[in-house]
């Protein structure tokens, strides 16, 4: 008696959740003049300009496989026969699966820095004796001890995945007994086995590309005396990336294969043989899991001049310039293995 042969091969592929993002921010120029007005006027100008640039990319992805391939050529009976040979060849048996779970990805790209002040020019000139002239320039300034980025970028991943895979194959249990008068054989067939799990998960990219600011120019020339003059520049750029991903991975695998276990028992009148094939059982498990990359090129270089000449008697003139930038990332990442159950979503920053 002989069995056909089975094959059984299981495929499974879990792919979602990629987002990309591209921003091309744009920033004006600004020119701020102050002058030929008369004696004893008091004149001011105020300008505050805020560029944001914010980036949340959030990706969740809850992922459960069971999977279960089996392949049987084995368990036959071959009993109670009298008068000739008895033979059980089993043909083999082959069973093989394969999960490959792919989630969660984010690229994010900034470019020209998320946006850097263009040309920037303020002129206090040719105004009257007792004069007061003041200009105040506020770009992206913060307003906090802790100053808040005005160009952010948000990535977050989160990854429940559950892979229960069995597999079995099996060429052996096979029972010859109880024959008379002849030759008992039992052949089996190979039995082979296989899983391969492939879990890659969470990862983030953020490119902020480098772009430099425009011409700097301040001056103060040709007032008259007494004269009180004043410029006032605030220029700030600051820059925030956070990048968390959060994975909890149970793998279960299990992974048989059988060609023995087979039974030529209380036969008479001839030779008795068992052949069993090769048993061969391999699993593989690889988990690629959380990766973070964050790129910031400089951002918004200037060149400047800054100018006092040629003012009146007993003018009063001050220059004021403050420029600061500052660059916050955060990189977090969790990985749990082997725990069932969900990690909560994180609550993203606003």
């Amino acid at each position: 008696m002989k069995d056909l042969v089975r094959k059984v091969a299981v495929g499974l592929a879990s792919t979602a959740l990629v987002a990309q993002s591209l921003v091309i921010p744009s920033f004006a120029e600004i020119t701020v003049v102050v002058s030929g007005n008369g004696s004893d006027s008091n004149n001011d100008a105020n300008i505050d300009i805020n560029n944001a640039t914010q980036v949340n990319q959030s990706n969740t992805a809850n992922v459960s496989n069971n999977v279960n391939a089996s392949a049987n050529t084995g368990g036959n009976d071959a009993k109670d026969n009298t008068g000739g040979g008895v033979s059980i060849d089993t043909g083999d048996a082959e069973a093989s699966a394969t999960v490959v779970n792919t989630v969660n990805s984010n690229e994010a790209v900034v470019e020209d820095c998320g946006g850097c002040p263009g040309d920037l020019s303020v002129v206090i000139s040719g105004n009257g004796s007792d004069s007061h002239n003041e200009v105040d320039v506020d770009v992206n300034k913060s307003h906090s001890k802790n100053p808040e980025p005005n160009k952010w970028i948000q990535q977050t991943n989160t990854a429940n995945v559950t892979n229960d895979v069995n597999v079995k194959a099996n060429s052996g249990y096979n029972d010859a007994e109880d024959n008379t008068g002849g030759d008992v054989e039992i052949n089996t067939g190979e039995a082979t086995a296989e899983a391969v799990v492939v879990n890659q998960l969470n990862a983030n990219v953020a490119w902020l590309g480098g772009s430099n600011g425009g011409a700097l120019e301040l001056i103060i020339s040709g007032n008259g005396s007494d004269s009180d003059n004043d410029i006032d520049v605030d220029l700030n750029d600051n820059v925030g990336i956070l990048q968390n991903n959060y994975a909890n991975v149970s793998n279960e695998v299990d992974v048989k294969a059988n060609s023995g276990k087979n039974d030529a028992e209380d036969n008479t009148g001839g030779t008795t043989s068992i052949d069993t094939g090769d048993a061969e059982a391999g699993a593989m498990v690889d988990t690629m899991a959380n990766f973070n990359a964050a790129y910031v090129a400089d951002c918004c270089l200037f060149d400047g001049l800054v100018k006092i000449a040629g003012n009146g008697t007993d003018s009063e003139n001050d220059v004021d310039l403050d420029l600061a930038s500052s660059l916050y990332t955060a990189q977090d990442n969790v990985l749990a293995c082997g725990r069932r159950g969900r990690i909560p979503v994180p609550i993203p920053v606003s």
